[in-house]
């Protein structure tokens, strides 16, 4: 398995000089959707997925080839208000047809951007405009949706932010970290000719050996003492679970793939991000210094960002500074709770991969068996299924809650996402969990059964896949549909 380079601390503070930022430098690169008065009028956000040569490494190195939105790693951050129409004229300037979805965001299924299922890909030099009105407040990001297994670890993704009618943090304390890993060579080069490889497909995915936080490497961001941090924090890895302790940053959790908690949690204990999820922390720190956030690899720590914390020297006040008033953010109340007692029982087993038991899976009517798992590249599936199937996992009219009984039958992670719909966790290893927070992503550990409800409530049909891209590349797909 590839493991994250570490740099020696001198090699650190020497790279981390020439690359503070702080919230205020960050926001330049915010596309902002108008959100002012009774009826404002819809400002269009251009989008444009093209190639461009990038310095991963730093100045230092010698160029990628990626592909960027808006020429930009990550792409632009795209921001909006809930309830507002956001609407992206998006160009596709790639070689190829891509398109682009709308990561946890409930909106009209034809806006969701999946090739194939949810509209047809956008070819080379055409352009597609996405419009939705998001009905949440909450971190979420946009990526590709066509061929994600190649396209999103090349760096089409970027952050999307829905800001709550009243924002409880203002710009200078709402900070995102977007963290990808990179398969890179000796000269932190990107590895384009593993792509597609069958070992990162029927393994645990492809796995990077290089690290970057908002595009660059380690960064150190300037923030001031005793002042209140939203510190968004996106897994944009193509197949890497990001480990870490809330508690190593002082911090307290806020909101789990964009849904707000009732309150701060305070957890002590090492959370796994899956691929694609995202966590809000709340930091404070009341002593100047830095603050190294850090995952927690192979049984040792890894520094990805550090917070510096400096005293304020301005008498401007903060609305948000006050040392006795913890910020709380307003709960998004659309989420329609499931009555689980009532509600239709759905299976879903994942099978295959290395080191597997397994000795068949049906693709496309075909009984793949010995060989036939390399030639055909279906590693993975669900129910005994490997690809796309004919027929949904389950139909339900508007409005029918759903229970989801999940069994991870593989040897590996797998981070399992529902498109267009909430969920929560209900029970795991058949206990009930206390904290059963919405999801719109879960990760499952080898040999584990956990239980989700949903309720089925936004019209179309929805993908429901593995976001260890390869995975899903590799078979471990499917859809279900709600009727209109």
């Amino acid at each position: 398995m590839p493991v994250i380079k570490l740099m020696r601390r001198r090699e650190f503070i020497k790279k981390s000089a020439s690359i503070l930022a702080s919230p205020a430098m960050l926001a330049s690169s915010v596309a902002v959707a108008n959100s002012g008065g009774e009826h404002p009028q819809t400002e269009v956000i251009s989008l444009t997925a093209g190639k461009q040569m990038f310095k991963l490494g730093g100045m230092d190195h010698p160029p990628s080839p990626l592909w960027l939105y808006n020429n930009k790693l990550p792409g632009p951050v795209i921001r909006g208000t809930r309830d507002q129409n956001l609407k992206i004229q998006f160009t596709n300037q790639l070689d190829e047809p891509t398109t682009v979805h709308w990561h946890g965001i409930r909106l009209h299924n034809a806006m969701d951007g999946v090739s194939g299922l949810t509209q047809q890909p956008v070819q080379p030099g055409e352009s597609f405009v996405y419009e939705f009105t998001p009905p949440d407040a909450g971190t979420y990001w946009y990526h590709a949706h066509h061929q994600s297994w190649n396209q999103v670890p090349r760096g089409l993704f970027g952050p999307l932010i829905i800001d709550e009618t009243e924002p409880v943090f203002d710009r200078q304390h709402d900070l995102v970290l977007m963290l990808s890993d990179w398969l890179v060579d000796d000269d932190e080069v990107l590895d384009t000719g593993s792509f597609g490889s069958p070992r990162h497909a029927s393994h645990a995915g492809r796995l990077g050996n290089f690290m970057t936080v908002n595009g660059k490497s380690r960064p150190v961001f300037d923030l001031y003492t005793d002042e209140w941090y939203r510190v968004r924090v996106i897994n944009a890895c193509s197949s890497r679970v990001l480990p870490f302790n809330p508690a190593s940053f002082k911090a307290s959790v806020i909101a789990v793939d964009g849904q707000p908690l009732p309150a701060p949690r305070k957890v002590d204990d090492v959370i796994r991000l899956a691929p694609s999820q995202r966590i809000d922390l709340l930091i404070r720190n009341d002593s100047p210094g830095l603050l190294p956030l850090e995952l927690l690899l192979r049984r040792q720590t890894f520094e990805f960002a550090s917070l510096n914390f400096k005293q304020n020297a301005s008498s401007a006040q903060s609305t948000i500074t006050s040392v006795n008033q913890v910020p709380t953010l307003p709960v998004n109340n659309k989420l329609t709770e499931p009555d689980v007692q009532n509600a239709n029982q759905v299976e879903l087993v994942m099978n295959g991969g290395a080191m597997s038991r397994l000795e068949s899976l049906t693709h496309q009517g075909e009984v793949l068996q010995g060989r036939r798992f390399v030639e055909t590249g279906q590693f993975w599936g669900f129910n005994g299924y490997a690809g796309m199937p004919e027929n949904p996992l389950f139909s339900a009219s508007p409005g029918t809650s759903v229970v989801i009984s999940l069994f991870n039958d593989t040897a590996f992670e797998h981070g399992i996402h529902l498109h267009g719909h909430h969920f929560r966790v209900i029970s795991r290893e058949g206990t009930e969990l206390v904290n059963n927070d919405w999801h719109d992503t879960v990760l499952m550990s080898p040999g584990e059964k956990i239980k989700i409800a949903l309720v089925a409530d936004n019209p179309g049909k929805w993908l429901i896949h593995c976001h260890m891209l390869a995975h899903a590349k590799a078979g471990m797909l499917s859809w279900f549909e709600v009727n209109a």
